[in-house]
């Protein structure tokens, strides 16, 4: 859909909670796309920590600037659900030098504390796809095409 574009692998990492700068930090161990890089990317080997095996090399960037989606698909038993938000992608603004992982900054259009609310009642998971190429009404496109329901938090 988004023909391998801006649009990447990605997990809710940990949450800037600072009064008037309320955001997520995405980021994933290993598979987050070098397309949503906003400069240079870096290939690093780091420890893993997990799984008995040798320190993988990494994509170490910052992400980019823009209007962007972040969704993911839960699974309830008898049906499947996609959970998505419209955000503002942001940049990283300061060095991460103890995080070696591609990170991408976001807040929910719909309010940080509100959005992250919804995401959670919701069933919203941890890994998702964050995108700047897919818009909101694709992914309801197409999750009216497979038949399964989508909650857009808006």
């Amino acid at each position: 859909m988004a023909h391998n574009e801006k649009t990447g692998f990605m997990e809710d990492y940990t949450y800037n909670l600072v009064k008037g700068h309320e955001e997520i930090l995405g980021s994933h161990m290993l598979e987050v796309d070098p397309t949503l890089a906003s400069g240079k990317i870096r290939v690093e080997v780091h420890p893993l920590g997990i799984g008995d095996r040798e320190d993988p090399a990494r994509l170490v960037f910052d992400g980019s600037d823009g209007d962007a989606i972040d969704l993911t698909i839960s699974d309830f038993g008898d049906k499947f659900k996609m959970v998505m938000y419209e955000v503002e992608g942001k940049k990283p603004a300061e060095a991460a030098p103890k995080l070696p992982v591609a990170r991408q900054l976001w807040t929910p259009k719909a309010g940080f504390y509100e959005g992250v609310q919804k995401w959670i009642e919701n069933g919203g998971g941890h890994h998702t796809v964050f995108s700047f190429a897919v818009t909101a009404e694709q992914i309801e496109d197409f999750a009216k095409m497979a038949g399964i329901e989508v909650a857009n938090i808006k």
